[in-house]
């Protein structure tokens, strides 16, 4: 079985950023962090829908990163 979670990088309605994190028919929202990289926060979103997923974590080890810096995107497969 494989898993694809895509990730974006919006602002809210108060203009602060955020990052969504969508896939397996669901979505998470966390807000970004400037003290981390644009990988590092797209990550750290991708990290909150995994656990939501109850993805198991040797899947999330062997998976591949393609992050999008000009549309603000990234989307991970494993």
């Amino acid at each position: 079985m494989s898993y694809t979670i895509t990730t974006t990088y919006k602002t809210n309605a108060k203009g602060t950023g955020q990052i969504v994190a969508k896939g397996g028919g669901k979505q998470k929202t966390v807000s970004y962090d400037h003290g981390k990289s644009i990988n590092q926060n797209h990550g750290s979103a991708a990290a909150v829908l995994f656990k939501s997923l109850n993805i198991p974590s040797y899947l999330i080890a062997d998976g591949s990163v393609m992050v999008d810096r000009e549309n603000g995107k990234a989307t991970f497969t494993f």
